[in-house]
């Protein structure tokens, strides 16, 4: 029985999971392919690539995080950062309700490491993403996105894939039983709470709001170099890409 829709998971469904293609622990960081000029940038230089805007900045602390041999390591599926395009699917499920998906488009969504992760007392910045696009289920965003990359973001594929694909005949969007379930693997299988990533057990008004970055305004570290003036141990919304920015220092204090 799933715990978050109260649905039997019949045999047919457990057998149709397949291997996953690849079953690393952690999501290449950065994806093959990422611009070094998106990458790692000091707090000067991210002030100056950014294009300047008073929408929101929404900030929270990606648990998924860790840091070893001197890199940060994601062991999470979102956010998910394969095929060119950062998206946030299937994390973060209560702060994706929070406005609906036309209200997201051209917010910033800013990841930081949590404090436990370097060890010295502060969040740091590993992503930076201006919201392009924010779809309201699986099957919309698997229809927005190119080929290309919802195969790289395929649960049915990736142990760490955050994007469910639809079944070839259509159902309903938020409903599990539309989609074909993640490989064996897969860092959601365990519980159903792939299931909650498609139907949100604790939605209110409205479901979560499946999000993806402008590639041309998304930016990753894959070490300290950023962290923030003031420490906020939860989700905080800052009321302009101005305000936030304002609150960054480099790994020296400045």
């Amino acid at each position: 029985m799933c715990p978050s829709c109260s649905t039997t998971v019949s045999e047919e469904i457990a057998d149709a999971q397949k291997t996953c293609v690849d079953t690393d622990r952690f999501q290449p960081l950065p994806p093959p392919g990422w611009s070094p000029s998106r990458l790692n940038l000091g707090v000067d230089t991210l002030r100056k690539h950014v294009t300047p805007s008073e929408a929101l900045v929404h900030r929270y602390v990606i648990a998924t995080v860790k840091y070893k041999g001197g890199r940060f390591l994601h062991d999470g599926s979102a956010p998910n950062f394969q095929g060119g395009m950062v998206t946030l699917c299937t994390c973060k499920h209560r702060m994706r309700t929070s406005v609906d998906s036309r209200s997201w488009e051209g917010r910033w969504l800013a990841g930081f490491s949590g404090i436990p992760a370097v060890g010295d007392g502060r969040y740091y910045l590993v992503y930076l993403m201006q919201v392009k696009q924010a779809c309201g289920s699986h099957a919309e965003m698997w229809d927005a996105l190119p080929e290309d990359v919802r195969e790289a973001k395929a649960a049915d594929l990736h142990r760490l894939g955050d994007l469910y694909r639809p079944k070839p005949s259509p159902g309903e969007p938020l409903d599990p039983a539309s989609y074909i379930p993640p490989c064996k693997q897969h860092s959601h299988t365990d519980s159903y709470a792939w299931r909650n990533d498609i139907v949100y057990a604790k939605q209110s008004l409205r479901p979560p709001s499946l999000l993806v970055g402008d590639p041309e305004q998304t930016f990753l570290w894959d070490h300290p170099l950023i962290s923030v003036s003031f420490n906020v141990p939860r989700p905080y919304t800052y009321g302009s890409l101005d305000d936030f920015l304002m609150h960054l220092v480099g790994a020296d204090g400045l």
